[in-house]
Order: C-alpha cells, then structure tokens, then sequence
C-alpha cells in the first residue's frame, strides 16, 4: 500500500505546468523590468522626442522610477487589484505610469486622449477606477 505524504508538494501532471516551474524566466511585469534592469543597466529602454530633443531612460532608471511611481500609489491607498486609469499621450510618463501600476498591484486602464470627458467620465466609472493618472492637457 502507497502512502501519500500530503506535505510534499503534487509532482505537476501537466508539462506545461513542469516548464513553468523549472523555468528561469521572469512573468510579471516587475519581474520583467527588475530582470532587464539587472542585465542592460544604463542602456538606452526607452527614448522621446520632445520639443526637438531626445529623451531616454535607461532599463535602471525605468526600473527606479517604476518603484518610486508604486510607492506613490500605494501611499494613496491603492491595493492589489484596484484599476487605475491612464489617460495620457504616449511617451515616457505614459511608461512609468503603466509599469508604475504593475509595480504596485494595480490593473491599469489605459483610455484614448481622443476621447471627449462625458466618454472618459463613463469608462473610468465603469471600470472601477479608484486612480486616475492624467496628463496635464486633461
């Protein structure tokens, strides 16, 4: 007679589930960004634009300003889960919005600047936004 000992962790049955196990890479979103942080450093992640002149930030400054942007959400009350909505141009604080928001728990809501307020109004209700990240033209 076989005895199962019930605190030794289930072999996986499906080999999906053995590759994620065994795997070494990252899933999430901070996962992600701390792991290219780590291996790219001061290399250029991401670059704008902006009145004639690039910007960049590097895969460490993302990664920090990700972190700091978390700790500011958090420090408002956010909880893991809470949608935050981002209603923002694309560019680098659209970014650090975005990965600020999966830094910290949150599900991000991404909203069209094209949009006019009575439909930005009615999707922020709907999805439960409890945040709203805005750009200084809304």
């Amino acid at each position: 007679m076989v005895i199962n000992n019930p605190f030794r962790p289930k072999q996986p049955t499906d080999p999906a589930e053995e590759l994620v196990q065994a795997s070494t890479t990252p899933f999430t979103i901070p996962e992600l960004i701390a792991d290219a942080a780590a291996r790219f450093g001061d290399r250029t992640a991401y670059q704008q634009k902006i009145e004639g002149r690039w910007q960049q930030l590097s895969f460490e400054q993302a990664w920090r300003q990700a972190r700091e942007f978390a700790a500011g959400l958090i420090a408002l009350g956010l909880q893991k889960g809470d949608r935050v909505a981002i209603v923002c141009e694309n560019g680098l604080p659209w970014a650090i919005g975005y990965l600020g928001t999966s830094f910290a728990g949150g599900v991000c809501v991404p909203l069209y600047t094209e949009l006019k307020a009575p439909e930005i109004e009615t999707l922020i209700k709907r999805s439960g936004a409890r945040i709203i990240i805005a750009s200084a033209i809304h």
